[in-house]
């Protein structure tokens, strides 16, 4: 089953270095709009 962007963020942001993980949060907290931008 294919996952959302989201999910898949969600799923490994526990394993992200500190800069990628404020990335991940950004991008889960404006999903789905901020990849229209």
């Amino acid at each position: 089953m294919i996952s959302s962007i989201a999910e898949l963020i969600s799923d490994r942001i526990g394993t992200m270095p500190a800069g990628e993980r404020r990335a991940a949060q950004t991008l889960i907290a404006n999903y789905p709009l901020i990849g229209l931008k």
